[in-house]
């Protein structure tokens, strides 16, 4: 399997990722590291992130990596990560 990301999930990973980096770079390394090492894991274990049900019918799957919210798809044999939020938000109803 391949994880991919649209443009938005691409977007919001690098605004948090950037975010991070202008308060303190090293956490950015830390937390970037953190994010490669759980989206390769899921290449293996694709289903293993929370199914959400409320989500266009549980199409969709959340991935924690503290603080951020991972929201994915799985469309074989693409993992598409559609959203990356911090976890004070709340997804967007679809």
């Amino acid at each position: 399997m391949h994880v991919r990301f649209t443009g938005t999930g691409r977007a919001q990973l690098l605004a948090a990722l950037s975010f991070v980096r202008n308060e303190n770079p090293a956490a950015a390394k830390v937390l970037l590291r953190r994010f490669t090492r759980r989206l390769r894991n899921l290449r293996r274990f694709p289903y293993s992130g929370k199914r959400l049900p409320n989500l266009r019918r549980g199409a969709y799957r959340e991935l924690v990596i503290h603080p951020y919210r991972v929201f994915y798809r799985v469309q074989r044999p693409t993992i598409w990560v559609v959203a990356v939020w911090h976890s004070a938000q709340e997804p967007r109803r679809q």
